[in-house]
């Protein structure tokens, strides 16, 4: 269970939280897909903590058999999961499911991505690319924001959420 920067892991005992994609953007649990899966750490991190259901699409066959081999390794396969998907223009989900989007591969559609993201879920562009401040905006993002990469002081990533619809009060 969670406590303010800490969990539970599988033995019981209290660990730090990490800083990742995930506490970065401050979604502290639900459904994530992770759009390119070379660096499984954060989905396999986040899977860990029993309070995300990861999903990795790739279009490279090898890639995938790689991630799903590091989840069975680390007995978390079942709360993640790693797929090949070749056209992320069109993402396998309904609108408004995912609560979190990790983005690591530049052929990602802010459109799509912003259609099947829950009001107030966040995409976290970990390689921008053509996924940048302007195409977030278009797409209907807000609180848009560069974060410096905790991996890479050099990197910056770019955060955004998705707005809360003025018709659900």
């Amino acid at each position: 269970y969670a406590v303010a920067g800490t969990f539970r892991d599988a033995a019981g005992a209290i660990a730090a939280e990490a800083e990742n994609e995930a506490t970065l953007a401050k979604i502290h649990g639900g459904a994530v897909v992770q759009l390119g899966a070379k660096d499984t750490t954060t989905a396999n991190e986040l899977a860990k903590t029993g309070r995300y259901i990861i999903h990795l699409l790739d279009s490279n066959a090898k890639t995938i058999e790689s991630a799903q081999a590091t989840f069975r390794q680390s007995a978390v396969y079942g709360v993640a999961a790693a797929e090949t998907l070749d056209d992320f223009a069109h993402l396998p989900y309904t609108e408004n499911l995912i609560n979190l989007a990790i983005v690591e591969s530049t052929d990602a559609s802010p459109q799509e991505i912003f259609r099947v993201l829950v009001p107030d879920g966040a995409i976290v562009v970990t390689h921008p690319g053509s996924l940048n401040k302007v195409n977030l905006e278009d797409a209907g993002f807000l609180n848009i924001q560069q974060v410096p990469s905790p991996d890479d002081a050099g990197k910056n990533w770019i955060i955004a959420y998705k707005p809360w619809p003025d018709n659900m009060g």
